[in-house]
């Protein structure tokens, strides 16, 4: 009887152990968000929430804006503009605002990997061991759970040790002084790879470990537009997938994949910066006074106000 309950278990952890990686690899599929021009429009679209966030910093505190008038949200604009003009002239540059956005994208990331630091370190101490990452994605929490994985032969289980040894090969890199866990530093790599070129070789072993259904450390567009595909959505990925592929050859090669998955922020920015200076610079001198951001501050910020105290003081840029 202690045999056939034995075995009854060790199926049932499988079962969820698999389900759990599963799940997990569906979600990695899903690419963090990133800051490139099709999160600026969509099919056409303007987002006027990228302006927001690239000015505020913060998805959090862009919330707090509907909780103010439009007056209070001039004038905590104005503020934030006075932080923006660091050589303090009564004008923002291109490279000051350009400067303030790129901060504004980190923060946002790293926002995203605080709010979600709480659900993989179980006991609260600030640091995330493997086995708390382990436990928490994949429910494997003890050696014996670790041998039961390995003693299994199926083609499930092969699927679940890919994903768990591509997240530890992850959890190590991003683990940069090598004590065996991450902090909140370290942690923002491990979410969101695509800020920390030491990152990318694992995002690209990992985005294939998923998509790559022929194995040939590729991607074809079939594969690019997945369950997508025959969809409305599926058109606008095929223009996507055309862009990445430089050379044309109908698939998406290492490189090719680290431009999509590893995204130049600096280029995002200055197109934002471009797109703001299109629509504020009023007098054409080739820079923002704060007359000039303030009136358009439904562009900037929106009709809302932020909070805009912790962005104050953050580190100067």
């Amino acid at each position: 009887m202690k045999i056939v309950v034995g075995i009854f278990c060790s199926a049932l952890l499988i079962i969820l152990v698999t389900a759990a990686a599963v799940q997990h690899m569906k979600q990695a599929a899903d690419k963090p968000n990133n800051h490139g021009s099709e999160k600026h429009y969509t099919e056409g679209v303007h987002n006027p929430d990228y302006d927001h966030e690239a000015i505020i910093g913060s998805r959090e505190e862009e919330d707090e804006f509907d909780e103010l008038p439009p007056e209070q949200s001039k004038e905590r604009l104005g503020k934030l503009v006075d932080k923006m003009d660091k050589n303090q002239d009564g004008y923002v540059s291109r490279d000051e605002l350009k400067g303030w956005i790129l901060h504004s994208f980190v923060s946002l990331d790293e926002e995203e990997a605080r709010t979600k630091f709480p659900e993989h370190d179980t006991n609260g101490d600030g640091n995330l061991e493997w086995l708390e990452y382990t436990g928490a994605i994949y429910e494997l929490r003890e050696d014996n759970d670790f041998n039961k994985l390995k003693e299994d032969t199926s083609e499930d289980s092969k699927f679940t040790k890919q994903s768990l040894a591509m997240d530890e090969k992850k959890f190590k890199l991003a683990d940069t002084n090598n004590d065996g866990k991450l902090d909140m530093k370290e942690y923002a790599p491990f979410t969101h790879p695509y800020n920390y070129p030491h990152m990318t070789d694992v995002e690209i072993d990992s985005t294939l470990l998923e998509m790559d259904k022929n194995n040939d450390g590729m991607l074809s567009m079939a594969e690019f537009v997945g369950d997508e595909m025959g969809t409305e959505t599926a058109n606008e990925q095929q223009e996507q997938f055309g862009e990445y592929d430089k050379n044309k050859d109908g698939t998406l090669d290492r490189s090719e994949l680290a431009s999509w998955l590893m995204p130049d922020n600096e280029d995002a920015a200055t197109n934002e910066v471009k797109h703001l200076f299109d629509e504020t610079d009023t007098d054409k001198d080739d820079k923002l006074s704060k007359t000039e951001i303030v009136d358009k501050h439904e562009l900037w910020v929106g009709s809302q106000a932020t909070d805009y105290g912790e962005h104050l003081e953050r580190d100067e840029l």
